[in-house]
């Protein structure tokens, strides 16, 4: 199976997935660069997601693919978390890191002023 994804934000919100019955001829196809090559042999369903909730869209997805849900593992959970504290911690140090930068430059700038300052006085 495989899903592209497009970002254009104006075409419709469909999702379209291919089911191919040999998984060699998917993954060839994506190394190409194209997922909807030759459909022969393929299977093609499309999913209407506008306006549609996303545990609507999750529910047909497992349905047209014969999936099923998987429940995240309390170690999953716990990677999940730790995962998103490193992010929520990664964007404090960038903040951090740019007031820093900003102040340097600041400072660089007002010593620049006052040599300019101290200069014209000399005169």
């Amino acid at each position: 199976m495989t899903l592209e994804r497009t970002t254009d934000q104006s075409g419709p919100a469909t999702m379209t997935i291919f089911f191919s019955p040999d998984p060699e001829s998917s993954t060839k196809r994506l190394e190409r660069g194209s997922a909807t090559g030759s459909l022969v042999n393929d299977k093609l369903k499309t999913i209407d997601m506008k306006h549609r909730d996303e545990t609507e869209i999750l529910a047909e997805f497992l349905k047209i693919t014969n999936g099923e849900e998987v429940i995240a593992s309390e170690e999953d959970k716990l990677k999940l978390q730790e995962s998103e504290q490193q992010s929520a911690q990664t964007e404090q140090d960038k903040t951090r890191s740019r007031l820093d930068l900003e102040a340097k430059r600041s400072e660089k700038r007002l010593l620049e002023q006052a040599r300019h300052a101290v200069g014209g006085l000399r005169m």
